[in-house]
């Protein structure tokens, strides 16, 4: 037995991902996210956030606590994502959607491209809100292989939002060792001890990095001419699941990978595909990111005080098809950011002197009663 390739577990971006999984998760159902893509869009908005809100979002989503240097790490992790890849399909993508009445500062866009790649694309939020979301859509689709198609709902931007940041993930990459599909049979799937279902069990013995450890039994199916790899974790009791989520850390998962060796494994996986996603505000500020959603957050970096920016809401969405030949999973992430309601500036009508006044038909203009105060007491 061989030991399989170290590991860091304890980055800033597993971290964000294992309590972000513990917050979604608390649904029940499915589930499948990008920590990736909601650093990647939130990482954009953190380059702009001064303040407190900075504070915030560098603990919230173990960014750098200096800009610059959460930017210079992006421009890493991207890097290596694509080394990672190897022979596997990765794209990622990252885009600003400024209003085309804010005036972004250019030290932003700077950041954002140098640190993310980020491109710009105005659109029109105040006249042509939908219109907008659509545009977004569309590119959104576009960059997942269509996989991500109305990332942002109807009623998710209006005319007083200011800007959109998103990032889109896609990847497809190829068993090393396949699945022979002539393998795959019909059986029985259960979910808890009261309900069964019937899924395509895909079926194959090889060497793998397997390990068990404690409640759990992990392998690891390695994705062909690739770095990437599918962590696979299954306790050993049936309704085990959610004690084992309890315990999610990244000190765990790295347990769970020191435990791994290399050894023959019949292994028996469902084919499934689905997708995830929707609202994510609510987490986020359960997660930390609080003010930055409050109108007394300071974004200044991307705007003048005067924009007054503020997270609204952060949408997500993934999908993933796991069968015999490999996998294909897409992410995207949008971060909507308004401006504050100010009450326009009024022009001062005050009657404190002899005026006079009309009862009229506003249709027709017919005047029907007229009249004048000059002591509006006696």
């Amino acid at each position: 037995m061989t030991a399989p390739e170290s590991f860091a577990p304890t980055t800033g971006g597993n971290s964000f991902t294992l309590r972000a999984h513990a917050e979604f998760g608390a649904k029940p159902g499915n589930l499948f996210f990008s920590g990736t893509s909601l650093r990647a869009a939130l990482g954009l908005a953190y380059q702009g956030a001064r303040g407190n809100t900075a504070v915030q979002m560098s603990r919230a989503l173990d960014l750098d606590p200096d800009a610059t240097r959460a930017a210079a790490s992006a421009r890493r992790e991207a890097a290596e994502l694509q080394s990672a890849a190897g022979a596997a399909e990765m794209f990622v993508a990252n885009r600003l959607w400024p209003d085309t009445s804010i005036l972004v500062k250019p030290t932003f866009t700077a950041s954002a491209e140098r640190g993310y790649g980020a491109t710009t694309g105005s659109v029109d939020f105040v006249h042509a809100a939908d219109a907008s979301r659509i545009t977004i859509n569309e590119w959104v689709a576009t960059e997942t292989r269509g996989k991500i198609r109305d990332l942002l709902p109807e009623g998710s931007v209006d005319h007083l939002t200011r800007l959109v940041l998103t990032n889109a993930i896609y990847f497809k990459g190829a068993w090393e060792h396949v699945f022979p599909k002539a393998q795959t049979r019909d059986g029985a799937f259960m979910i808890d001890r009261d309900r069964t279902v019937t899924a395509q069990l895909m079926n194959l013995t090889s060497d793998f990095a397997f390990g068990h450890v404690a409640d759990v039994k992990i392998v690891e199916l390695r994705y062909d001419r690739s770095r990437l790899a599918m962590l696979v974790v299954l306790p050993d009791q049936l309704g085990g699941l959610a004690q084992v989520e309890q315990g999610l850390s990244a000190e765990r998962l790295g347990k769970w990978v020191a435990a791994l060796s290399r050894t023959r494994v019949n292994v028996t996986l469902p084919r499934f595909t689905f997708g995830w996603g929707g609202s994510v505000g609510a987490e986020l500020q359960q997660l930390g990111v609080a003010e930055a959603f409050e109108e007394s957050a300071d974004f200044t970096g991307i705007a003048e005080p005067r924009e007054g920016l503020y997270l609204d809401d952060v949408f997500h969405e993934a999908f993933v098809a796991v069968d015999e030949v490999g996998t294909e999973a897409a992410a995207a992430t949008a971060a909507v950011m308004m401006a504050r309601s100010v009450p326009p500036r009024s022009t001062e009508f005050r009657a404190d002197h002899p005026f006079l006044f009309f009862v009229r038909d506003t249709a027709s203009g017919q005047i029907h009663f007229a009249g004048r105060v000059v002591n509006p007491v006696g």
